[in-house]
């Protein structure tokens, strides 16, 4: 039987009212808000509207554009990312651009971007190269053009760069109070304080100087419905740390804290000396600047590396691993944050050293002062007036500690962090049973766990469940 070979012809199917115009789109861009470069902006949108309806065979689906904006990123971008998501959803036949620098000045994500519409079938017409992305020949083309764009940013970016750190040497700067909590702009252009956010800074500056951390005063914060400087009901700890540390607030200004160390990314760098800095004093009206000096005095003492006294210096007797500090997940029982130790080792490798609330450390800690304090009364206190002296910047605050000192009951917390931090060498978790105290003369001092932690820690969990339904944290529930 002979072999047959024939081909087999498509039928073509018969499409009923297809549409017979082309559905095009212009994307339109400008890296700032200068009036000069917003009015170039509705040149161009004018233009493409004009030009796309002036074609019969064309339907304008829309102008898609971005105002003061960068091109060296798709982020932040809304008007492209929304344009390139219409046109992959089969939205738009035809994107219309005036040239490749407006499109990206990434060459990665003009590259990229071009590769997925053409998949789609979607041409990207760049007028001024006279190039789209449909003919295979261009993308060399595409790439040099790219290129071009990204080294012209980088070249752009070095010169501002440049002209603004001239500018910080000779004071000039400027600072932006959109998002800065107790300051406004005038009419005029000059930094003025707004009294109604002032009496928000200022409170939160006094909570903390009346013992409430970080997490605390988001709990406190939050439960009172006061808005974050962006207007957000939910206040992060990044945002505190920010309050309580910016030296705006006492009428100065650090310039050049961070930098940038890409012009495509944009990465951010906190500057550790790569780069000079420099302090304006008095720039601006201060809120709190006595305040403000000395809540950093005690911020840098309370959030160090190691921000508790206890940190590397409880080993678990199992493991022999240190115990180290957490915190509740929820982060809030009522406005109090819970603090427990917990076994370095007890979630990675199944330690089962024993977990020590950080109320019962602080007992522990303080019959292991008064004990030692009862045979070497003077030798403790000395040593401790020494250590202050070295660790104290602050006159006035060595001083309030050698106070202290010499009234030392009833014992101040103070007293018994720098006993904890200093004079306690190691605490041995041992056997899960008991805590021995090992100080840098080498006394011991035993103290028995018993089940408090046990019960201590059902009792956490157990008001963490209590809360974990309620409509908002801060709440303090009826006693059992």
């Amino acid at each position: 039987m002979k072999k047959i070979i024939k081909e087999i012809i498509p039928i073509k199917k018969k499409v009923e009212n297809a549409p017979t115009k082309k559905r095009v789109a212009a994307y339109a861009r400008v890296s700032t808000e200068q009036d000069e470069q917003l009015h170039s902006l509705q040149v161009q949108r004018d233009y493409y509207e004009n030009y796309i309806k002036s074609n019969p065979d064309w339907e304008l689906v829309n102008i898609y554009y971005d105002e003061g904006i960068t091109g060296t990123s798709l982020k932040r971008r809304k008007g492209f990312n929304q344009m390139i998501t219409d046109a992959l959803d089969g939205k738009i036949d035809v994107i219309l651009v005036k040239s490749v620098s407006r499109f990206a000045r990434n060459t990665i994500d003009a590259l990229q971007t071009t590769r997925d519409l053409k998949l789609k079938g979607v041409p990207v017409f760049f007028e001024k190269e006279n190039i789209d992305n449909m003919d295979p020949k261009v993308e060399f083309m595409l790439t040099l053009f790219c290129s071009f764009a990204q080294e012209e940013s980088k070249s752009i970016s070095d010169n501002i760069k440049w002209s603004i750190r001239n500018g910080y040497k000779h004071g000039k700067f400027t600072i932006h109070t959109e998002h800065l909590l107790g300051f406004k702009k005038t009419a005029a252009g000059k930094i003025a304080i707004d009294k109604e956010q002032a009496k928000l800074v200022k409170m939160i500056y006094k909570l903390f100087l009346e013992g409430l951390n970080n997490h605390q005063l988001q709990v406190y914060l939050e439960n009172h419905n006061i808005l974050t400087p962006l207007g957000s009901k939910k206040w992060t700890y990044a945002v505190i740390n920010s309050i309580l540390t910016n030296e705006k607030y006492c009428g100065d200004a650090i310039l050049q804290k961070k930098f940038s160390i890409d012009v495509i990314l944009h990465t951010l760098k906190k500057n550790e000396g790569e780069l000079p800095q420099y302090r304006i004093y008095n720039n601006h009206p201060a809120i709190i600047k006595p305040t403000w000096e000395y809540v950093q005095e005690l911020y840098s003492i309370k959030y160090t590396d190691n921000s508790y006294p206890l940190s590397n210096k409880i080993e678990c007797g199992l493991c022999h691993k240190f115990y180290h500090p957490r915190r509740n997940d929820r982060k809030k029982d009522y406005g109090k944050v819970l603090l427990y130790w917990v076994c370095n080792s007890r979630y990675k490798r199944k330690c089962n050293g024993i977990l020590i609330h950080d109320e019962q450390m602080t007992e522990a800690s303080t019959l292991a002062f008064e004990n030692l304090y009862s045979s070497y009364k003077d030798e403790i206190i000395n040593d401790l007036r020494l250590i202050a002296s070295k660790t104290i910047t602050s006159k006035t605050k060595q001083k309030e500690f050698s106070n202290k000192l010499s009234s030392i009951y009833p014992l101040n917390k103070d007293i018994i962090d720098y006993f904890t931090k200093f004079l306690i060498r190691k605490i041995y978790v041992v056997d899960n049973d008991y805590l021995l105290y090992e100080f840098i003369d080498d006394t011991l001092y035993r103290y028995e766990l018993g089940t408090w932690s046990i019960k201590e820690n059902r009792k956490i969990n157990r008001k963490r469940r209590e809360f974990k339904n309620k409509d908002y944290w801060g709440k303090k529930p009826e006693e059992d």
